[in-house]
């Protein structure tokens, strides 16, 4: 008699589908090497799982996120770092020659403080473009203060965070043309494999290889189920 799979598949996103999926052929390769039926349901899912997988990049975005962190925390001590050294220039009668140049550039990088990167991803780049086209005018204050190495810090931090931000999206949105290809035959062969697996005997085993679907489950109330990590090729 035909029946319906238990576990409700649609309901969770194809990212996180596709990192159980690929857990639970490991788990079906630990617990039935010796199971033909189980192993061509294994010959049918996993080559449609791993193009999935290349659809999605391939690669965890969490260390991608974690990038992005660091190049933001980089961008931040960039900043600060010429902040400091020009309050330290404006504190130093022995550099009391390269106190105007350094107020001015003072001026243009934190007249109100550097409370401003603490602003938004978008609004601190928007800022730090406007600081540095201002400094690109400013040559002879930055070289009065010997600024340069600080002033070019900063262009190099934003440029880092800019392409972090970038790499980070691209992992996310994934290759568009093979999901859409790909996705209607793993919808279809993954339904296939859980039903199948689900009529097996309800024993330790068989509750082994479905566990990642069912930690995928939504607890009581409808809460979102916790992320899985990105799929791995």
């Amino acid at each position: 008699m035909f029946r319906m799979s238990k576990i409700r598949t649609s309901i969770y996103s194809r990212r996180d589908k596709v990192v159980a999926a690929q857990e639970m052929l490991r788990r079906m390769k630990e617990k039935w090497a010796d199971d033909p039926v189980m192993m061509h349901l294994v010959t049918m899912l996993e080559p449609v799982v791993l193009r999935m997988a290349e659809g999605f990049g391939g690669v965890d975005t969490r260390s991608a996120t974690e990038a992005v962190v660091l190049a933001e925390q980089g961008r931040d001590s960039a900043d600060q770092a010429l902040y400091y050294y020009l309050r330290a220039l404006g504190l130093s009668s022995a550099h009391s020659d390269a106190w105007d140049a350094a107020a001015q550039l003072q001026e243009v990088l934190a007249p109100d403080g550097l409370n401003w990167i603490h602003f938004s991803h978008a609004a601190q780049t928007l800022r730090t473009h406007e600081i540095l086209a201002r400094f690109s005018e400013m040559g002879p204050q930055i070289e009065k203060c010997q600024a340069r190495v600080f002033v070019d810090q900063m262009s190099s931090a934003q440029a880092t965070f800019v392409s972090k931000v970038a790499e980070r999206g691209s992992l996310v949105a994934g290759k568009p043309e093979v999901l859409a290809k790909v996705a209607p035959e793993f919808e279809r062969t993954l339904r296939a494999t859980l039903m199948l697996i689900e009529q097996r005997p309800d024993d330790t085993a068989r509750a082994f290889v479905l566990e990642p679907f069912f930690r995928l489950q939504r607890p009581s109330g409808g809460s979102p189920a916790v992320p899985a990590p990105a799929p791995q090729v």
